[in-house]
């Protein structure tokens, strides 16, 4: 199957199929790709794909330690951000209901 065929026929999900790859996904969504894999032949391809180039990750990019500033650097906008989610309550970082288009009112004025 050519890479225009797989993503032709590709389903929803194959997007997280590479942060599954490189073990990105907490454990619940783990589980569940699992079960997705089990029944998407289109992930489960391009997982045996990603996989390949994942295994070669540790052979071909050289292992160095950042610098210990970056480190705090980052770590300290991390903290950052978690306080601010703590703060905002559990359901900051919940994607907000989509809004309803009101075209009834808009109607209603066109037709005075």
């Amino acid at each position: 199957m050519s890479r225009y065929e797989h993503e032709h026929d590709a389903c929803p999900q194959c997007d997280e199929v590479g942060a599954y790859a490189l073990h990105a996904l907490d454990d619940a969504e783990a589980r569940e790709y699992e079960q997705h894999l089990r029944t998407c032949d289109s992930c489960s391809l391009e997982l045996s794909q990603l996989q390949l180039v994942v295994d070669s990750l540790p052979v071909v990019a050289p292992q160095v330690r950042p610098p210990d500033a970056l480190r705090s650097r980052i770590m300290s906008v991390v903290d950052a951000e978690s306080e601010l989610l703590r703060a905002a309550g559990p359901q900051a970082d919940r994607p907000a209901a989509p809004r309803r288009r009101r075209w009834l009112p808009a109607l209603g004025g066109a037709l005075r």
